[in-house]
């Protein structure tokens, strides 16, 4: 489950005992599973470049960070990112999780090659979560929350074209992941190894962030 581990070290370690004993592992980030977004990416991979922005209050942007970097990096194949972290807030959030923090502010990731990440989490304005994925002129408005998707050809709003769409459920998700794996060995979600490479920057500089904050070397990431 995200976050896998609270710091780079401890990736490393467990990487390495996998590789040992020839184990396969994967990261359950499942918006890759969902139907809307696996169509979605028959679009966007051929794509020069494609941005991601989610935005909304109170939506756990440090926790659910690598979810939105994992799905940006699932629809472009880009597994190189640097992240932005100059405008989140400088100060921390409660959790329900003791010892455990949140983050708010804005988020600015960027691939290799040029696409975008964005995320907002603005904690003392009430809006609802909006994710808006943008490519070759198109901008696709996704609420999950509804299970609606909005597309408008060329950014005209005019011309949206509405489509509905199923969030599965982790309850149904669950026998399905473990049924791919059982049987072929594989499976639709993220490798440990790819979700690495997406966790190593994030944790570095949410770490990085938090030490300016605390005035002290912060290398275990409280967030989870």
């Amino acid at each position: 489950e995200k976050v896998v581990f609270q710091s780079v070290a401890d990736f490393k370690a467990v990487m390495s005992l996998l590789k040992e004993n020839s184990i396969k592992a994967w990261v359950n980030c499942s918006r890759r599973m969902f139907l809307i977004f696996r169509e979605l990416k028959k679009r966007t991979v051929n794509a020069p470049q494609v941005s991601l922005t989610v935005e909304g209050n109170h939506w756990g942007l440090g926790c659910n960070t690598i979810h939105m970097l994992d799905l940006l990096a699932f629809l472009t194949e880009q597994t190189k990112f640097e992240v932005d972290v100059s405008n989140l807030d400088r100060q921390v959030y409660e959790t329900k999780r003791k010892g455990f923090i949140e983050l708010g502010g804005k988020l600015r990731a960027e691939s290799q090659r040029g696409d975008i990440l964005q995320l907002v989490d603005r904690r003392n304005h009430e809006m609802p979560l909006q994710m808006l994925i943008q490519f070759d002129g198109v901008e696709i408005k996704v609420d999950q929350i509804v299970g609606k998707s909005y597309e408008y050809p060329s950014g005209r709003r005019e011309e949206a074209v509405c489509k509905t769409f199923q969030v599965p459920l982790q309850s149904v998700l669950t026998n399905i992941q473990a049924e791919e794996i059982l049987l072929t060995g594989s499976s639709q979600l993220t490798t440990l190894d790819e979700s690495y490479l997406l966790h190593k920057p994030m944790l570095e500089f949410f770490n990085r962030h938090l030490s300016s904050i605390n005035n002290k070397q912060i290398s275990i990431c409280p967030i989870t």
